[in-house]
């Protein structure tokens, strides 16, 4: 990637980390996660991250990140659960092929 390949602003940012969050393979996340997050037009405006099998989301692209954005945590029976940090608002989603999350404005 050249530097006239680097998004340019906040939109682009955004939209780079969404193609290569959901690009990851299940060894990094379940699939469903980001791809549910990924359908709603509020959530895929917020810049994406994963770690350890969890999907974070804020509304900054960079350091210090925000904590009133729900955050998916995978669960050992399957499913995930979505908490938001703010907060501790709780929502539990099913396990593959439901995917649903609630979005509350």
């Amino acid at each position: 990637m050249t530097n006239n390949d680097l998004p340019q602003n906040s939109a682009d940012v955004v939209a780079a980390a969404w193609e290569y969050v959901l690009s990851y393979g299940p060894e990094r996340i379940d699939a469903i996660v980001p791809r549910t997050a990924h359908g709603h037009p509020s959530l895929r405006e917020l810049f994406p991250m994963v770690s350890h099998g969890v999907l974070y989301l804020s509304r900054c692209t960079r350091y210090p990140w925000t904590h009133d954005v729900g955050t998916a945590f995978p669960q050992a029976v399957g499913g995930y659960r979505v908490r938001r940090e703010s907060d501790n608002t709780l929502h539990r989603g099913g396990g593959h092929g439901g995917g649903s999350l609630r979005v509350d404005r």
